[in-house]
């Protein structure tokens, strides 16, 4: 089949088949846009593209686009925290509706020796800290003369498998306020709100399911069940079950005015042509990612269909923005 993309996004059809003579598709769409000097959305010159391979970002990676579904729909806010004063610890707070989530951000800290044993420093005043998994809980230790590394977040920091190796290092900038580290021995999950990629560990943990069955045998690759869990982009924490399009969403302390987002209208349609058969088909919005720094806002939907496939039988499908009215 070929796609035709009469829009000015980033689009990729992908195809699989089901079963003999059974095909099972989804065209996914991503849309890029910027604020005009009026305010208003429109797309941006420079389209996210498509991702076939990771891609890592300041603040998190991406993995691929390149699956046919996942769950629910992805908030991901990337960007750097910026206050005009000194904070040693303030609060970012992440609201969509009636869902929120709050990360808990310090000022440089060390572990220190004292007579009740190691405790957290007075925190540094900073101005600016990049909300990035680089400064949230995780990294790499060396312990019984090995290098263990956190498997939920390889790139962090903070992680120590004894008192000695904690004395004197580090601990995480960026926490989950409902789980505040209280000693050196807590192993938190990574807090933040920046993409979060499926080969780390808490996306094994969320998207694959491992048999129930007590039998002492090894399970094989058969028994693992992969869930579309697996495949979500933002942290386990800001994947959404859905999201009224209608509402804002607002992202306090980040900057020292809330930053409030409006979604634009977007809605992608495929006319599908098989055979002399012709369908017009509507998308659901799977990923919403701000670019805080750069002012930019990308959205993914993804359009699903299903055909029987017949040799020499014509398959044709056009991408379309029907906001417009017409085809872009």
């Amino acid at each position: 089949m070929r796609l035709e993309n009469a829009t000015p996004y980033a689009a990729r059809l992908l195809q699989t088949e089901l079963a003999e003579h059974a095909v099972r598709g989804v065209v996914v769409v991503k849309a890029t846009f910027i604020w005009n000097e009026h305010g208003q959305p429109c797309p941006a010159p420079e389209q996210v593209p498509i991702i076939d391979t990771a891609l890592p970002t300041h603040f998190g990676i991406f993995h691929t686009d390149l699956f046919l579904e996942k769950h629910g729909v992805d908030l991901c806010v990337l960007g750097t925290l910026r206050r005009s004063r000194p904070q040693r610890l303030t609060h970012v707070c992440i609201r969509a509706g009636s869902y929120a989530h709050q990360l808990s951000v310090f000022g440089d800290r060390r572990w220190l020796r004292t007579a009740a044993g190691l405790v957290a420093s007075e925190p540094k005043p900073f101005t600016e800290m990049p909300l990035s998994y680089a400064r949230a809980y995780g990294g790499s230790t060396c312990h019984d003369y090995e290098t263990a590394t956190f498997p939920y977040n390889p790139l962090g920091i903070g992680y120590y498998l004894s008192a000695q190796a904690a004395e004197g290092q580090v601990l995480p900038n960026i926490e989950a306020s409902a789980c505040l580290i209280r000693s050196w021995q807590d192993q938190p999950e990574p807090a933040g709100c920046a993409p979060y990629p499926f080969y780390w560990g808490l996306g094994a943990v969320q998207g694959i399911q491992l048999p129930t069955s007590r039998a002492p045998k090894q399970p094989s690759t058969r028994d693992v069940r992969v869930l579309p869990r697996l495949y979500n982009q933002a942290h386990p924490a800001l994947v959404l079950p859905a999201f009224d399009e209608r509402q804002r969403i607002e992202v306090t302390g980040l900057l020292d005015h809330t930053l409030s987002i409006q979604l634009p209208r977007f809605a992608p349609e495929l006319d599908l042509c098989v055979g002399s058969s012709w369908s017009s088909l509507g998308g659901a919005l799977d990923g919403i990612y701000i670019w805080a720094d750069s002012g930019h806002l990308t959205l993914t939907h993804r359009i699903h269909f299903q055909y029987a496939l017949r040799k020499e039988e014509p398959r044709f499908a056009r991408l379309r923005d029907s906001t417009s009215g017409k085809a872009n």
